[in-house]
């Protein structure tokens, strides 16, 4: 799929705007910790009771919405979640996660009112500022999401997704230049990122300038080759 394309469409897809769908988004996923399934389900069916206090319940919690989420199953990742606030309702982690659940199952309201209260709870959470971008850009306010993301970049400089999403927002308001701007520091933060020379080249396409984007898609192919001939055991592993 053509960037100009889904641009064009307005990231719709059958199911209505679904910005996972989309090839340069995604909603940002930092692993809560390392964790075995067996523990935390012990840790989960024994309460509030258990030795080392409610961080421990917390962090059981978050494992377990882990993998719902990861088996697509948002409504009991937010059960999970919902019985977690109503023990501890200061855990910013836990209303930004369930946010992303609510914005899986397409319930943006709720998805949006989770974000706010995280990032009141934590106000440099940049895990909750990109979750709430990508949210406002779901609903159609570019330029809001523009402001989630450059608060994104202020509190990680280097992160791999902030400039690229808000590359997309700028693109959504028409506002070539500064998608740009943002996509050429993408590939210098990320020199070895497929993703970052796709998105520019298409871009380059969007603006005429096919001379940039036939340098920009040469680059993929280095990549791609320089990863071909990479042992399998030392190739990155693809994002999803």
């Amino acid at each position: 799929e053509r960037l100009a394309i889904m641009l064009s469409h307005g990231f719709k897809s059958q199911r209505g705007v679904d910005l996972q769908d989309v090839r340069y988004l995604s909603f940002p996923w930092h692993n809560p910790t390392q964790y075995k399934p067996n523990q935390l389900t012990l840790l989960h069916t024994k309460g509030p009771g258990v030795e080392g206090s409610s961080s421990w319940l917390n962090w059981a919690v978050h494992g377990i919405a882990h993998c719902l989420y990861e088996l697509s199953r948002f409504q009991d990742a937010v059960r999970e979640l919902t019985e977690s606030i109503s023990r501890d309702d200061g855990d910013a982690w836990t209303w930004t996660m369930r946010g992303v659940c609510y914005a899986r199952m397409n319930v943006a309201d709720s998805a949006m009112r989770d974000f706010n209260m995280a990032l009141k709870l934590n106000p440099n959470s940049s895990w909750a500022y990109s979750c709430r971008g990508l949210a406002h850009l779901e609903q159609g306010t570019p330029a809001t999401a523009v402001e989630d993301f450059t608060q994104v970049i202020r509190i990680e400089p280097r992160s791999e997704s902030a400039y690229r999403n808000r590359a997309i927002a700028y693109l959504r308001m028409k506002n070539f230049s500064e998608a740009l701007s943002d996509l050429n520091t993408d590939v210098e933060v990320n020199p070895n990122k497929l993703e970052a020379y796709q998105a520019r080249a298409d871009v380059w396409c969007e603006t005429e300038d096919y001379v940039n984007a036939i340098e920009d898609y040469t680059a993929c192919l280095a990549i791609v080759s320089s990863r071909s001939k990479q042992p399998l055991t030392e190739q990155e592993p693809e994002q999803a």
